[in-house]
């Protein structure tokens, strides 16, 4: 049987305190998508019929491929959070993303939820290259961490 490995031994649910229902990932696969889509990087598999926001979803690799100008502007919103309302900067961001071409709407409450459970990370603006060292970096040291 294979499985993955937990992020603790002594593991337990980790829930949000902003929304009980939404629980943390606990393995390292799921880990490590979160990180990929914090920081914009392509990353593989379905993720329950729903498109992830900034991505295209490209059937024939499998693979979700980021949008680079989409996670610019998030993180520019990510910014504007400090000094102006929500619906304000959901309404900038729907704004940008159509002169783009992107046209998902984003509710404030999509954009409060972005912000929680994946932020756009200042990392983000850095090359692809850069990017994947920091993942498989982390990803190593977690895997090291969990099979002592």
């Amino acid at each position: 049987m294979n499985t993955l490995p937990k992020v603790a031994k002594n593991a337990v649910d980790f829930v949000s305190r902003v929304n009980p229902k939404y629980r943390f990932p606990t393995n390292i696969k799921m880990i490590e998508r979160q990180l990929r889509i914090c920081l914009g990087l392509p990353f593989k598999g379905r993720m329950g019929g729903q498109v992830a926001y900034g991505y295209i979803y490209n059937a024939d690799t499998d693979m979700h491929e980021p949008i680079e100008e989409i996670f610019n502007l998030l993180w520019q919103a990510n910014r504007y959070l400090y000094s102006s309302a929500i619906r304000e900067v959901t309404d900038w961001l729907n704004a940008k993303t159509a002169k783009l071409g992107y046209h998902h709407k984003l509710s404030h409450q999509g954009l409060r939820n972005i912000m929680i459970l994946r932020p756009p990370m200042e990392e983000c603006l850095l090359p692809v290259a850069e990017k994947e060292k920091i993942v498989a970096s982390l990803c190593q040291w977690n895997s090291r961490q969990t099979t002592n």
